[in-house]
């Protein structure tokens, strides 16, 4: 499962965030050089690090962080539309709203099997997040390198006007309009059944104790268990044995003078004891 953190649960989940935070200060500004990130000691925030934003977090067995990205609707600002209106076709626009969101500060741990599903399952608990209160669109602002990792799923990403220079690279804005279909896509090449995404809230705590327990139930809720799976494989002699046992066990309901009344001619199959 993908955690969903909002302001109404963001209190169950205080390491990770400041987790987040150091892991974006280290990795945008000490590894990228991001001067100009607002920086609070080893951490990093900005103006849409609010009571708006939504963070999704993968969590492992032990609770650490694996992964996270930032959501928030654009009705009232957007880093790509209000910061780098020049990657925005002019044919575009209007771009936020309510119905629009903003992706922004993606992270997957390099340690994890496959950090480029990791990314995609975040995308998607993005997608289904947004879908969930009526949204219609997510944006972002990347570096054109990663445009093939963040096209290469179901979920399809295109660019909002042409990529510009910038003082680290070439940036590029991207959108994706988001339907059901894309998002059950995606769900079923990463091997997740629905729903990918869960809201934990203080009585799953008091229940369970702990978030790694909440998300280990969650998982198995939303998981077959095999183990215990049974298939029975019907053959033609399973088949007609049920179908006469069914029929026995409708005809002894009914006394005697009702089971006459049935129309001439029906019968059991053949075999069956030659009941009429």
């Amino acid at each position: 499962m993908i955690h969903v953190v909002t302001a109404q649960n963001r209190h169950l989940y205080k390491s990770q965030l400041w987790q987040m935070f150091q892991l974006r200060k280290r990795h945008y500004v000490d590894e990228r050089g991001w001067a100009e990130l607002w920086q609070f000691g080893s951490a990093e925030l900005d103006d849409s690090d609010d009571e708006r934003a939504v963070y999704m977090m993968e969590l492992g067995p032990a609770e650490e962080l694996l992964g996270f990205v930032r959501i928030r609707p654009t009705d009232d600002h957007s880093i790509l539309v209000d910061k780098f209106p020049y990657l925005i076709d002019p044919s575009l626009l209007p771009l936020k709203g309510p119905g629009t969101w903003e992706g922004a500060r993606i992270w997957v741990e390099s340690g994890v099997p496959n950090p480029h599903a990791a990314m995609h399952r975040l995308l998607t608990a993005c997608a289904e997040h947004i879908l969930a209160r009526d949204g219609e669109r997510l944006l972002a602002f990347i570096d054109v390198h990663n445009i093939p990792h963040l096209s290469d799923g179901a979920l399809e990403f295109t660019m909002t006007g042409a990529p510009a220079p910038y003082r680290y690279g070439v940036m590029a804005g991207v959108k994706h309009e988001l339907s059901e279909e894309a998002v059950c896509r995606m769900r079923d090449s990463l091997g997740e059944p629905p729903p990918l995404t869960y809201e934990v809230e203080d009585e799953d705590v008091d229940l369970h104790g702990c978030l790694a327990r909440v998300q280990r139930e969650v998982d198995l809720a939303r998981t077959a268990d095999l183990g215990t799976a049974k298939v029975d494989f019907a053959t033609p002699a399973k088949t007609k044995a049920r179908i006469n046992a069914l029929f026995a066990q409708h005809d002894a309901c009914f006394p005697e003078p009702r089971a006459r009344l049935r129309a001439p001619g029906l019968r059991l199959l053949e075999g069956d004891g030659g009941r009429a």
